[in-house]
């Protein structure tokens, strides 16, 4: 079925097309494509001099990319926190547990925040005095964090506990350990839901 002239007026060379496909493979790649007889083109050729150059259209390139090249995946959210910005062991709380809350005696890979020296991760922190947690937070700077607790005094608190946690994570884990522990300072929580990943069974 011949093309109608809107439709030739829309194809492209390779390296004027609108597609994903450039980026992932280059202009070189598509013209490869092309040449073996894979990926939609057109031929166009000039009646006088009989050369043949190639022509794509940017919405069939961009279908076949789509149908070929990707797949979605749905993704799943798990509760996950992987040490991963401290290289320092001498401020994990090990079996020597006195003065931590009971609550977070269950917790893995806890660290004790050492005041007055500079992190820069991302996490979960617990305000805490007399053994009770007063208050749960996150940042994604601690020390930052930690230090505007410090220098504003509005909440008491004599020792501070952490657990790392993914930027893209903070939220949803500071939500539910709220729920979980419902510290004072923090407000009442709507209901309680049981974690996975940070605690031993």
């Amino acid at each position: 079925m011949p093309m109608t002239p809107h439709q030739i007026n829309k194809l492209r060379r390779a390296e004027n097309l609108k597609s994903r496909i450039i980026n992932t493979i280059g202009v070189k790649g598509v013209v490869q494509l092309a040449k073996d007889g894979i990926l939609p083109h057109y031929i166009i050729s000039n009646p006088i001099t009989k050369e043949e150059t190639m022509w794509f259209s940017s919405n069939e390139v961009n279908t076949w990319f789509s149908e070929n090249c990707c797949r979605h995946n749905n993704g799943h959210f798990v509760q996950r926190y992987n040490f991963s910005y401290f290289n320092d062991p001498q401020y994990i709380v090990g079996a020597n547990r006195d003065g931590v809350p009971k609550e977070l005696l269950q917790v893995n890979e806890l660290y004790s925040f050492p005041l007055g020296t500079v992190y820069s991760a991302s996490g979960i922190y617990f305000l805490c005095l007399d053994k009770k947690i007063q208050y749960i937070g996150q940042s994604t700077v601690l020390s930052q964090r930690i230090h505007t607790h410090l220098t504003e005094k509005e909440k008491t608190f004599s020792h501070i506990y952490f657990i790392t946690c993914p930027e893209n994570q903070l939220n949803d884990l500071e939500r539910e350990l709220i729920k979980r522990f419902n510290p004072p300072l923090n407000g009442k929580p709507k209901n309680k839901k049981k974690i996975r990943g940070r605690y031993q069974k």
